[in-house]
């Protein structure tokens, strides 16, 4: 190794001993992460249930004539394009195309000198 090269594996080795104290032990991290109280998480929890009871019991119905009308209302709806997906000439729909000699007109190349 030269001169150059020791330097610098001397100055990574410098670097990475300094890292190394700085750092924190191991065991640190994980009671900080259990010192995270529950309660944000719960709050949301219960905030999201009330809201939940409060929609039902303002917007719900027990009827279940009323239930059935929507459904049979929302099963008569068709988006205003389904026509745009009916094809135009129903014999389209019904032939698979070929292509033969006879469906192209070629030019006679035997009249050429």
């Amino acid at each position: 190794m030269s001169g150059a090269d020791g330097e610098l594996a001397l100055g990574f080795r410098s670097l990475a001993e300094r890292d190394r104290a700085g750092a924190p032990p191991f065991e640190t991290r994980g009671a900080a992460a259990r010192r995270v109280s529950p309660l944000p998480a719960v709050a949301a929890v219960a905030a999201g249930v009330m809201l939940a009871l409060a929609v039902v019991t303002l917007y719900g119905d027990d009827s279940t004539s009323v239930a059935i009308a929507r459904a049979q209302a929302l099963s008569a709806w068709s988006a205003p394009t389904d026509e745009f997906l009916e094809p135009l000439d129903a014999t389209i729909s019904g032939s698979t195309p070929s292509l033969t000699l006879t469906s192209v007109t070629l030019p006679d190349t035997r009249s050429l000198p």
